[in-house]
C-alpha cells in the first residue's frame, strides 16, 4: 500500500488540525499534566505560524482556547483531594518501569502503605468519602483541611479495577 505524503495544501486549516493533533497526542501518549499541555499547544501554534498563509485559517489564527478545551474534555478528568497541605499531594518515590510493578506498587498504597507511594488517592465524588467504608478515606475526609480539584489525565489514572486486572493478569 503506497500511502502519499501528508499535503497540507488539501486540508481546509491544516495548522489549526496539526495543533490539534500534537494536543492530543501530548495528552494521551504522554499523559502531559495541563501546563505541558498549554505549552505543547503554544509551542505546535508556534511552528505552524512559519508556514504560508495558504494552511492558516482566514484570519491567520489557531483557536487555543477551543483546542485546549477540546483536548481536555476527552482526554481528563477533573478530581478531587482532601489534603492539609499543596505537598500532600506529591507521590514520595519514583513510579515502577514495568507494569506489574507498578501494579503492586498501586495494591500497597490502596492498602494504606503510603509512605513510600508514588500514587496519591483522589476521587471524582468527594462527598462518598464522609460515608466511606474505607476507614482510611473517611478519616481523611473527616480530618484534612481543604479540598483541592485536579485536572488529570485519563491515561494517568488508576482504579482499584485497573490495579486488581494487571495483577490477575500477570
Amino acid at each position: 500500500m503506497n500511502i502519499p505524503p501528508w499535503n497540507p495544501a488539501e486540508e481546509r486549516y491544516p495548522a489549526e488540525s496539526f495543533v490539534r493533533a500534537r494536543a492530543q497526542l501530548a495528552a494521551t501518549l504522554t499523559g502531559a499534566p495541563l501546563e505541558a499541555l498549554k505549552d505543547e499547544i503554544d509551542l505546535a501554534e508556534q511552528q505552524s505560524a512559519q508556514w504560508s498563509g495558504a494552511v492558516a485559517s482566514p484570519d491567520g489564527l489557531v483557536d487555543r482556547e477551543r483546542i485546549l478545551g477540546d483536548v481536555t474534555g476527552s482526554s481528563y478528568v477533573k478530581l478531587h483531594r482532601f489534603q492539609n497541605e499543596d505537598a500532600d499531594c506529591k507521590p514520595r518515590t519514583p513510579l515502577e518501569r514495568f507494569p506489574m510493578d507498578r501494579a503492586r506498587q498501586a495494591g500497597w498504597h490502596m492498602r494504606g502503605n503510603i509512605a513510600a507511594s508514588p500514587f496519591v488517592s483522589l476521587v471524582e465524588a468527594p462527598s462518598k468519602l464522609v460515608v466511606s467504608r474505607d476507614h482510611w478515606a473517611k478519616a481523611i475526609a473527616n480530618n484534612a483541611s481543604a479540598l483541592h480539584t485536579y485536572t488529570v489525565p485519563k491515561s494517568a489514572v488508576w482504579t482499584p479495577d485497573d490495579v486488581l486486572s494487571k495483577i490477575g493478569s500477570e
